[in-house]
């Protein structure tokens, strides 16, 4: 492959992988994106295949200028998020770049520009196909600089036409360049001291694309729509159980919600306020929320962006930690003081209830005050539900049994789906319960509560989460969206809040019949984890837990090897140091040739004729005559030639001299001084 063939193939390389890195993160316009792809395209068809398909100069610094004043007005007049507009102006600039004429300069800010492109993208992101870009995007990188600097020099040479470099052996050396940059720039990942702001945040990623349709209320049949989205929502580690999988069915706790409307559950704000108290952290940095924390399940959680401030934690609750100082609480649901626009990662503490059937069939209805009427708000309800409520409950004589009988005639009389025909619209919940007998988990879940409340039982509905896909590669729960789910709370006096599901079991993770598929589709999770967990929340803990760790190791590797030196050469550790000291010393000695020559400070002829042809250049700048950078250097001296034989026959001399010199491996000081007298004497022509 030729210099410029393979300088035209990697420059478009690099302006298409930095700038699909940001298309990627989902920021930039499909018009935007398309035009893209068709300009670069359209430079690469010029290039490679000598088509005149290019903007005048005039014409590019035009655009330039227009593109300028667009973006500015943007921003300043239009209210433009400046990050944003920062970004459309690199691919503007960038389009432009690709229907311009390339000079080795423009190259470099292609090159320059695909560089902040990709920045960008990284800023946006934090998936881990970054990371596989990143090594690709480097390798390419230090492959482009290489070649222009090839190119630059076969341009000087006056070589007219390019030659093979691009084999094996100079491929190896690259990708073992890059390798060693790849290397350095993990090992500075690691060292460098974790910093506590985000420089780089940005309203740019607005809540409105973030992950999760997770709400903080519930309108009958929005949760099935939910549901058909496989995005992933969270990972949940176990930590207090060997990381292993808890045998039972798990309802990851969201929102609990008080006042239904008819047609949508929400918190009765008006009344009770958004939120009933606050928890603030102790000493320890945990926030607790029960007095009680024995036998306590510990989950570590990372969500993905989502635009909600409630904290998520196996029913029920027992406290949080790594989530600031203060959280609130309302219906025994945590919220944040602000809603997070990118992943976050703390600890829950949950205590999974231990009641007895027995214990709430005997817990009687001495209710309070504030629980009868927040909890037992009815809505505009016939009389042929209420007539329904009471007869399915007719038999029963304690709160509990009126519980399970109504959660069992749904669970009878009632079918699951996702998809939904038309129906009532004035009347949704009759129409599920008399009509259709067929809807999502919150119109069992809405239904369950509301014959509840006729019969005077108080209960409230939960918008959460259940099961998960349990990874057995890195032992977490993956919570994704389809896993969205409403169940119900009764309350019991003495016992509390009571979980009770009518919903008939969905449960079914593993949709995939191939075991192969379903394992490789597991295997991306966890790599996906890691990538979260090891890089992207890499913090300042765990950097001082690496260093610690490495220290005991090397510590430990160091005794071991002092120990076996004693016991096989019987010397102590306090005589290795010397010993390696003399052997260096010696080693010195005997290759000292060796060392003056990898240490010589004396410049290499190449650099001194290269020095004396920029000097020649220098000085006819100055007497007016300018070097332009196409013409190779035996084409401009031939060209002063034209203009006058008699002053610059000498100057061509020089030139021969110098590529001579330049591209020899044939060389010596004498060559050098006679390049010297070459110049002395044009210099006197002149």
């Amino acid at each position: 492959m030729t210099i410029s063939t393979a300088l035209t193939l990697v420059t478009h390389l690099i302006s298409l992988l930095g700038f699909t890195t940001l298309a990627l993160t989902g920021q930039v316009q499909t018009l935007l994106i398309l035009l893209f792809y068709i300009t670069l395209t359209i430079s690469f068809i010029s290039e490679q295949y000598k088509k005149d398909l290019y903007f005048s100069q005039g014409l590019s610094n035009i655009l330039a200028i227009v593109l300028l004043l667009y973006v500015f007005i943007s921003v300043i007049f239009f209210g433009e998020e400046i990050f944003q507009g920062i970004l459309k102006f690199l691919i503007y600039i960038q389009m432009l770049k690709h229907l311009s004429r390339k000079s080795i300069r423009d190259i470099m800010q292609i090159y320059i520009i695909s560089f902040f492109q990709f920045i960008s993208g990284a800023i946006i992101t934090i998936e881990i196909a970054y990371g596989l870009a990143f090594v690709i995007y480097i390798a390419l990188a230090l492959l482009g600089l290489i070649i222009i600097n090839l190119r630059k020099e076969s341009l000087d040479a006056g070589v007219k036409s390019d030659y093979g470099v691009i084999t094996r052996p100079f491929l190896y050396s690259t990708g073992l360049l890059s390798l060693a940059v790849v290397l350095m720039s993990i090992l500075l990942f690691i060292c460098l001291p974790r910093l506590k702001a985000g420089f780089f945040s940005s309203d740019f990623i607005r809540p409105n694309v973030l992950k999760s349709g997770f709400s903080d209320s519930v309108e009958l049949g929005k949760v099935g729509e939910i549901k058909k989205d496989n995005s992933a929502v969270m990972r949940v580690s176990i930590l207090n159980n060997n990381n292993r999988k808890i045998n039972r069915d798990l309802y990851w706790r969201g929102i609990a919600l008080d006042y239904f409307d008819g047609k949508s559950w929400s918190i009765d704000s008006d009344n009770y306020g958004d939120y009933e108290r606050s928890y603030r952290r102790n000493s320890s940095g945990v926030i607790n929320i029960l007095k009680n924390r024995e036998r306590l399940i510990a989950q570590e959680i990372v969500t993905e962006p989502t635009d909600t401030d409630i904290l998520f934690a196996i029913d029920h609750p027992a406290g949080y930690s790594e989530v600031g100082r203060t959280v609130y609480e309302v219906n025994d649901s945590y919220f944040l003081p602000f809603k997070p626009k990118q992943r976050i990662k703390y600890k829950a503490y949950s205590k999974l209830s231990g009641v007895s059937e027995d214990e709430l069939r005997n817990s009687g209805e001495d209710y309070s005050y504030y629980i009868r009427t927040r909890y037992l708000q009815l809505s505009e309800v016939s009389k042929r539900l209420k007539s329904l409520a009471l007869q399915i409950t007719s038999n029963d004589s304690n709160p509990r049994d009126k519980v399970n009988s109504i959660k069992n005639y749904l669970l009878r009389e009632m079918n699951y789906t996702l998809v939904l025909e038309d129906g009532d619209e004035d009347f949704p919940l009759e129409d599920f319960i008399f009509e259709k007998k067929r809807g999502h988990c919150e119109y069992f879940a809405t239904a369950m509560v509301i014959m509840l409340r006729i019969n005077g039982i108080p209960s409230r509905i939960v918008n959460g989460f259940i099961g998960g896909t349990w990874n057995k590669h890195g032992n977490f729960y993956l919570i994704k969206e389809s896993d969205a789910h409403s169940w119900v709370e009764v309350y019991y006096p003495g016992y509390g809040w009571q979980t009770s599901d009518p919903t008939p079991s969905t449960l079914d993770n593993d949709n995939s019949n191939i075991f192969l598929i379903s394992s490789v589709i597991s295997y991306i999770d966890y790599l996906k984890y890691r990538w979260q967990r090891y890089v992207i929340d890499y913090s300042r803990s765990d950097q001082i837990k690496l260093f610690s760790n490495t220290k005991q190791r090397l510590s430990w590797n160091q005794f071991i090897l002092n120990k076996k030196i004693k016991s096989k050469l019987g010397i102590g550790k306090n005589f290795i140091i010397p010993i390696l000291i003399l052997v260096l010393v010696l080693l010195l000695i005997f290759n000292s040739r060796w060392i003056r020559k990898l240490l010589s400070l004396k410049k290499s002829e190449h650099n001194m004729a290269v020095k004396l042809y920029n000097n020649s250049l220098k000085y006819l700048s100055r007497k007016g005559y300018i070097k332009k950078e196409s013409q190779t250097p035996l084409e401009f001296a031939q060209i002063l030639v034209k203009t006058d034989d008699a002053k610059f026959e000498s100057f061509v001399v020089f030139t021969k001299k110098y590529l001579e010199v330049r591209y020899s491996d044939n060389y010596s000081d004498t060559d050098i001084s006679e390049l010297n007298n070459y110049l002395d004497k044009f210099k006197k022509n002149l």
